[in-house]
This record gives structure tokens, C-alpha cells and sequence, in this order.
């Protein structure tokens, strides 16, 4: 049974800016390892602690508010309990009732600010674009001094530990393969060499344009310089059977 197949990485990230900014250190370049929780690139996040800074200076503003909204209400509490024959004045419960109000408003809006200063502040730690993986970069698509918006597509890093082949099965063959199996790969990099390779798991989906069924194949034999999208022959070896053998 020959078989088409190409590798593919199952462990594979592509990094995106979470903030915009400008492109101040790459620490890595393409074909390079990087490790995990490394910081690949670092963006100059201005705009977020130019936000932070005005943010931080509007929490000033309602703190002086709220101490303010503090004091007029422990006034206003003190002249309500001053005279305890007096409790019932309308003026009185008007003034105390405004003042508890007012208080309870700058205190909450005091609390939004703070909280809102807190995420501003997160956002200016996302300028650090960092591998959640240790593997190569096969892709850099920025440098130094460019101008990134949010959410760009900046780098692809791929774990080499992590090569899979990726065969594509006739649903007719479905019945003739299983997991276990050995199979002898020829890629077309390297037309006279072999290597074996083992089925490890069979993707449950037919494919309704090519009636196809997916294996996924793990490298016994080391493949020298294998890379992400090779292609090669595939013959899976059927497991004789018992009187055969004999």
C-alpha cells in the first residue's frame, strides 16, 4: 500500500502582538531555538504608559473627591447627632441623606478608576512577546523599529520534537491499517534513503471531498534536517499472520 504523506509539527505557536507599538529588541532570528516563557520580541508600548500616566492622574483627581465626599459627610453626621431632639428636622435628614449619596458614588466611581488603572497598567507588560514553547523559529515577519499593530501575526516557532507524519488513507484501505503498524517512508528530499515510522493513532473522519481517512505516524529512525511540510512515499508493512509465519 503507497501511500502520500507529509510532516507536520504538532506543537506549533504563531505569536501576536497583544498591544501595538514599536519593535525595540528581537532576541532571536529565524532557524534559531528559543525557549519557554522566553521573551522573543519587546515592543516600546508608548501609548500604554502614556495611558497609565493619565489614568493614574484621574485616580489623583477622585481620591481628593472621595476625601472630600468623606469629610462633608462626617460634618453633615456630626450636625444630625449634635442635637438629638432635632433628628426629625427635614432640612437635617435632607442634608445627611445627600451627603451619605454623594459619598457612595464617589466611592464606587473611585473604585472603577482603580481598576481601570490596574488593567491599563497590565496592558504596558504586554510589549513582551513570549514563547509558550521551546522550539525554532521558522518565521519572523518584523524588524527593529517597525511599527506593529495589535493583534499582528509576528513569528511562528515549531517544536522539532514534535514531527508527526500525516498520511492520507483510501476509506477502501480503512480496514487494512491500525495503530502499531510499521511503515517505510521515502521522501522526495532524499529518494535513496528510508526510514520507519510507526502508525500511532487513526483520526476518526472521513474526508467527504477525497474520501480519505487521516493516520498519524511517529519517526522510529531519525530523519536528518526534517522540516514542516515534507513529502514522501509511505508503505505501510501488513502484519502477517500467525500461519504465516510457521
Amino acid at each position: 500500500m503507497c501511500i502520500r504523506d507529509s510532516v507536520h509539527a504538532e506543537n506549533k505557536v504563531n505569536l501576536r502582538t497583544e498591544v501595538a507599538g514599536k519593535v525595540k529588541i528581537i532576541n532571536a532570528r529565524i532557524g534559531e531555538e528559543v525557549w519557554e516563557n522566553s521573551v522573543v520580541i519587546e515592543l516600546d508600548a508608548v501609548a500604554q504608559a502614556e495611558a497609565v500616566k493619565e489614568q493614574l492622574g484621574v485616580v489623583q483627581e477622585s481620591s481628593a473627591s472621595l476625601n472630600e465626599a468623606k469629610a462633608n459627610y462626617s460634618k453633615e453626621l456630626q450636625l444630625f447627632n449634635s442635637d438629638s431632639s432635632d433628628t426629625s428636622n427635614p432640612s437635617k435628614v435632607k442634608n445627611l441623606n445627600d451627603a451619605k449619596i454623594r459619598l457612595d458614588r464617589t466611592n464606587a466611581l473611585a473604585k472603577t478608576l482603580q481598576t481601570s488603572l490596574q488593567n491599563r497598567k497590565r496592558e504596558t507588560g504586554k510589549g513582551k512577546i513570549i514563547s509558550p514553547i521551546s522550539g525554532i523559529i521558522t518565521n519572523l515577519k518584523t524588524t527593529i523599529g517597525e511599527v506593529l499593530p495589535q493583534n499582528y501575526d509576528v513569528a511562528t516557532i515549531i517544536d522539532p520534537l514534535s514531527f508527526k507524519v500525516y498520511a492520507n488513507i483510501d476509506e477502501l484501505d480503512i480496514t487494512r491499517i491500525q495503530p502499531g503498524q510499521e511503515a517505510i517512508l521515502q521522501f522526495d528530499a532524499m529518494p535513496l534513503m528510508r526510514f520507519r515510522a510507526r502508525i500511532d493513532r487513526i483520526v476518526p473522519q472521513i474526508d467527504e471531498r477525497f474520501k480519505t481517512i487521516t493516520a498519524i505516524l511517529t519517526l522510529i529512525d531519525n530523519v536528518p534536517n526534517i522540516s514542516e511540510g515534507m513529502t514522501s512515499n509511505l508503505n505501510i508493512i501488513k502484519k502477517r499472520k500467525k500461519k504465516e509465519l510457521e
